[in-house]
């Protein structure tokens, strides 16, 4: 097919209307305010702290800026993508070096939530699951407005290292 084939079949935009963004850029900006929600979450629950947070596998206090969002069923599957339950704050070298330490994981999470959490998220895990783009923007929407929500009231920060220092000595 020639270009102006091609052409003829889309459906022209109007005059000052945006490109509606792609499935994929959505997902990417969801996971991005997904990982700053759960990340924030679980620094202000361990540490009481928004700057710092404890390693859900390792126990070490990180900056926030080095956690990850760490999934307990390993690879990105939809299912399981943005499960609360099923991702916690974690250190680089529980994540990634130690492949999510998954033995531990699994007893934090049976610990915080209960027995027989571990296979429901397993079982979650197993299912297909399709998320539409207004979906993404829904999820987007929502997650930036929980992260604000926990952070309101300002960054502590000169209180967090001095904390934090009084803790590592």
């Amino acid at each position: 097919m020639n270009e102006l084939t091609v052409n003829y079949f889309r459906k022209p935009r109007k005059k000052g209307e945006k490109k509606k963004p792609k499935t994929g850029a959505l997902k990417k900006k969801a996971w991005k305010a997904f990982s700053e929600y759960i990340r924030t979450r679980d620094c202000l629950k361990t540490t009481g702290l928004p700057d710092y947070g404890r390693c859900i596998t390792c126990s070490k206090i990180v900056p926030k800026t080095l956690l990850q969002a760490g999934h307990f069923i390993p690879g990105r599957h939809l299912a399981n993508l943005f499960s609360e339950k099923g991702t916690h704050a974690q250190c680089y070298n529980c994540n990634i070096n130690l492949k999510g330490n998954t033995l531990e994981y699994r007893r934090q999470i049976i610990k915080l939530y209960g027995e027989g959490v571990d296979t429901e998220l397993e079982t979650i895990a197993k299912q297909g699951k399709q998320i539409k783009p207004f979906e993404y923007e829904e999820m987007i929407k929502d997650f930036l407005n929980r992260t604000k929500e926990l952070t309101k009231g300002g960054t502590m920060k000169a209180i967090s290292a001095s904390i934090l220092e009084g803790e590592q000595k």
